[in-house]
């Protein structure tokens, strides 16, 4: 893809408006094949209406084929998943953070090329030589993981938050001299989050709230950073999906909110625990064609990879061609039964979003492989 094209298919005036009611109809009565082909595909993947099971989500030329809801929500309270029901985007989230800091940025707040320790002086100076904000975006920094920091003391009762682990940290050695590889961790962009706290004077959840999704009218998404998070429900409200994982025959809880279940021993944000559905994810496609919260120019180097590895941008899976032309994007997520996906297919201008809460039961990348089947062979050229 040329560059020009790359632009044009970014840039655009203003989002395109989803969910008027001739577009729902007009978008129905286009697409049945493809729903009724999408349909059969998730009875195919054994999901079933009683079970845990899998939000779809389908974006051609800016406007939504298929956005619907399989399985439930909740085994317990029977609710079933819809087009609102929100899940935890697990490591999707990453490039919600990644897009903060590249605001961030635009606004001279910071500099993807500072040393991290302008904003987190707790962590050392590392023989190799300074962290920079882009090698925590690039997964190249050689930090270790800190889910895997033994003992680490909580500021809150029962729950660790990001800076529960700085001490931690600045007494572990690197894994490998910072730039030496890739090595994808999560420890760099819950670093991330707190240097976007710590750069913008602002609680992260607050940042990403007023910055992120209302600019991007995501008004039903949230950053579970606290267990006094607030939810804002749309109207009628939108149901939380349970993560779900199968043990011995059992759906088994994993991660969800009260009253039904909950779990809260790990509020870490920025590498995970942004919640959103498929409604507010088709505004989250938007944002990003239409360049309503970053720059044309500031897009392309998020989707620019690493000398370590090409692949992997700022926040961004990246897909090439044999002649290094970029023609996807996206990125995949998974946390206590949560299976998530966010798929942007630029040679076919459709994007796919999968939001699955039956854990390691839902073949992710075998659904979407068929899915993007079903698309090319139900859809106009």
């Amino acid at each position: 893809m040329r560059r020009r094209d790359f632009i044009q298919l970014l840039g655009g005036a203003a989002l395109s408006p989803f969910f008027t009611h001739a577009q729902n109809q007009s978008a129905a009565a286009a697409n049945d094949a493809l729903r009724t082909a999408v349909e059969k595909l998730v009875r195919d993947a054994g999901i079933k209406p009683n079970e845990p099971g899998v939000a779809v989500l389908v974006v051609r030329d800016g406007y939504p084929l298929i956005m619907e809801g399989y399985g439930l929500a909740g085994v317990a309270n029977r609710q079933a998943i819809t087009s609102c029901t929100r899940f935890e985007l697990a490591s999707v989230s990453k490039t919600f953070t990644a897009t903060a800091v590249l605001i961030l940025q635009e606004r001279r707040q910071l500099s993807i090329e500072d040393d991290i320790r302008k904003f987190i002086p707790e962590l050392p100076r590392y023989p190799s030589g300074p962290i920079r904000i882009r090698d925590l975006l690039h997964h190249v920094s050689g930090l270790t993981d800190y889910l895997e920091l033994d003992d680490v003391p909580k500021k809150n009762d029962g729950y660790w938050v990001n800076s529960d682990y700085l001490p931690s940290l600045a007494e572990e050695e690197l894994d490998f001299p910072t730039g030496e590889k890739y090595e994808y961790n999560n420890t760099n962009y819950m670093l991330l989050a707190l240097i976007v706290e710590r750069a913008a004077k602002r609680p992260f959840a607050d940042f990403m709230r007023e910055s992120v999704f209302i600019p991007s009218g995501m008004k039903n998404t949230f950053v579970y950073s606290s267990p006094a998070s607030i939810r804002v429900n749309s109207n009628p409200s939108c149901n939380d999906a349970i993560g779900y994982e199968a043990q011995s025959g059992k759906w088994v809880a994993r991660w969800g909110f009260p009253p039904n279940h909950r779990q809260v021993e790990h509020l870490e944000v920025g590498d995970g625990a942004v919640w959103s559905s498929l409604e507010e994810m088709a505004r989250w496609e938007a944002a990003l064609r239409t360049s309503a919260l970053i720059k044309p120019e500031t897009m392309k180097l998020a989707l620019t990879g690493s000398k370590q590895n090409k692949n992997y941008g700022l926040g961004w899976e990246l897909y090439h061609n044999d002649d290094g032309s970029l023609y996807g994007f996206g990125h995949d997520g998974n946390w206590q039964g949560f299976n998530t996906s966010f798929y942007n297919y630029l040679a076919g201008n459709h994007t796919t979003v999968l939001l699955s809460n039956r854990g390691r039961s839902f073949d992710r990348e075998a659904f979407w492989k068929k899915l993007s089947e079903l698309i090319e062979a139900n859809t106009n050229k």
